[in-house]
């Protein structure tokens, strides 16, 4: 069977949706990346309480060979750069269509699984990680 991504050692994840009450974009995205900025332009942002404690050792942060590489909220302009500035990813986008080509899997982490299909970026061969399916 063949590899579902090209390099193994450099996985590039997108992350699609938030909802107002859900603020997983910006733990996971701080976990998986390896660490956040919580005073990013000297703002405290909504959604710091989410980012992992400050008892957490930020080593102790970080999938080795997977970044979160692109971000898309509900809110481009808002919650999504201060997503992207506290969990340090590159690339937001103003549609998830746009990261088609651009990333290797997406996560779409809302509570809620009716809206899966219909955030992520169904027409790409991207695996696709809803977090229905990590969350009991």
């Amino acid at each position: 069977m063949p590899p579902l991504v090209k390099s193994p050692d450099d996985i590039r994840l997108g992350m699609v949706g938030m909802l107002d009450d859900n603020h997983h974009p910006f733990s996971w995205s701080a976990i998986i990346n390896g660490g956040y900025d919580r005073r990013h332009g000297g703002v405290r942002r909504p959604g710091d309480q989410h980012l992992p404690r400050r008892k957490q050792p930020t080593g102790s942060l970080g999938i080795r060979g997977a970044k979160v590489t692109h971000i898309w909220t509900d809110d481009p302009e808002r919650t999504s750069s201060n997503v992207a500035a506290a969990s340090r990813i590159p690339n937001i986008v103003n549609k998830p269509e746009e990261v088609i080509g651009q990333i290797d899997a997406v996560l779409i982490p809302t509570d809620i699984g009716g809206e899966h299909v219909r955030r992520g970026p169904v027409r790409s061969s991207t695996p696709a990680c809803p977090s229905s399916s990590i969350n009991p």
